[in-house]
């Protein structure tokens, strides 16, 4: 019976958390990503399983400060799991720009609106490749961590590394 938010949402990570806490009977649920197709078709998919309750899409660029300090104002989440993130080494090699902007500073604005908005909980997925990063994903999942870590709130930070779950 809480308002859950769930950024990544149409990614494999987050649509397989959006799909198992539909099952805890959430008050609300956001899903939100920055591929419409997915999160659209995740929605659709999402209803047919979610009678009790609603389920919110929200198209958002996390990087984005202003629209992610709006959309939690809108919301008011009790609970965010934060899989939005690139998590490809050999893409993140390419365009660190990407990864610097979506994992460290995407995290940074949630984490802040987290804390302004006075969320209960946040969960950020980050992965192993965070332990001893030997690359620009891993530094800026580890980065994520600290920022996550260092957070002083009366919200409860924590960080989850996930390994090569998929594929």
């Amino acid at each position: 019976n809480k308002r859950v938010m769930i950024t990544g949402a149409a990614g494999s990570i987050g649509s397989e958390i959006s799909r198992q806490v539909i099952f805890y009977e959430p008050k609300e649920l956001a899903i939100v990503d920055i591929n419409e197709s997915d999160l659209a078709d995740l929605e659709l998919q999402l209803k047919t399983i979610f009678k009790s309750g609603q389920v919110k899409m929200y198209l958002c660029d996390i990087s984005d400060k202003n629209k992610v300090d709006k959309m939690f104002g809108s919301f008011r989440p009790d609970v965010v799991f934060h899989a939005a993130a690139y998590k490809h080494v050999p893409v993140m090699e390419k365009f660190p720009e990407e990864a610097v902007r979506v994992n460290i500073i995407g995290t940074h604005n949630l984490a802040t609106s987290v804390q302004k908005h006075n969320v209960k909980n946040f969960v950020l997925i980050s992965t192993d490749k965070a332990v001893n990063p030997t690359s620009i994903m891993g530094v800026s999942k580890r980065i994520a961590e600290q920022i996550v870590s260092g957070m002083e709130s009366t919200s409860t930070f924590v960080a989850v590394r996930l390994g090569n779950v998929i594929g």
